[in-house]
């Protein structure tokens, strides 16, 4: 009985194991360069408002 208890267990273990889909690695890298993105803008626009500042 505990043997097949045992089994029972480890093979819903082993059933329920999750994986994550195929499009994780797309969407993390397409995170990662909008971010990216979104920096490089960011630096521009204080870089541009820090050279008004200077003009005036």
């Amino acid at each position: 009985m505990f043997k097949k208890i045992l089994l029972l267990l480890i093979t819903s273990i082993l059933i329920s194991c999750a994986s994550l889909p195929d499009a994780t690695a797309t969407l993390t890298k397409d995170v990662i360069n909008e971010g990216d993105a979104m920096h490089q803008l960011n630096i521009s626009l204080v870089n541009e408002l820090f050279n008004e500042k200077k003009r005036d």
